[in-house]
């Protein structure tokens, strides 16, 4: 048997849309657009989304998300030099290759390392670096790479699902509830 008790449809706190069923003292309300409250059972269910735990860490995604595209773009980049300097038999811009490739080599460094403090609130993951973890499900890709899909959320959509648990985070910082009174 499971845990959880299987309830006829008659049951009073029964309903059919509801994957679960609560005991007839627990009512659900709405609380705004942040999520579904319990009040007898002091539970917040949070429907939207998880939020981040500070403003530090909110400028440190945005930072690395903007580093991150810009490295992804130097290759490109580097690469017209490259074969318009030869072409052209110009070594100058054959040079200006060389160096757009050595600053997206010094922009993965520096991102490798500011990405690995960077975590998912819920399975505390690092989206913004490649692991060797089993992504999820719903992971997306962009240009065949999930870091690049977290960047862009990061910065054009002011939200990212996290590549490894699946879960949506906002770009926001979450409320601080402070001891023994109201928030």
């Amino acid at each position: 048997m499971s845990g959880c008790a299987e309830r006829p449809a008659n049951h009073p706190s029964f309903q059919q849309e509801r994957l679960f069923w609560l005991p007839a003292y627990a009512s659900i309300h709405r609380v705004g657009d942040r999520g579904l409250a319990l009040p007898v059972l002091g539970l917040l269910l949070d429907s939207t989304m998880h939020r981040l735990s500070s403003y530090q860490a909110l400028r440190q995604y945005r930072v690395v998300s903007f580093l991150i595209l810009m490295m992804f773009l130097t290759l490109p980049v580097a690469a017209a030099f490259l074969v318009y300097g030869v072409i052209a038999k110009d070594v100058d811009l054959m040079r200006i290759a060389a160096r757009i490739l050595g600053l997206g080599l010094f922009l993965k460094v520096v991102t490798y390392i500011m990405s690995g403090r960077l975590k998912c609130p819920l399975c505390m993951g690092a989206p913004l670096r490649k692991l060797g973890c089993t992504k999820h499900r719903t992971a997306e890709r962009l240009l065949g790479s999930y870091t690049a899909e977290v960047a862009v959320s990061v910065l054009f959509k002011d939200k990212f699902r996290c590549p490894y648990c699946g879960e949506r985070t906002a770009m926001e910082v979450r409320e601080r509830r402070r001891p023994g009174g109201e928030s």
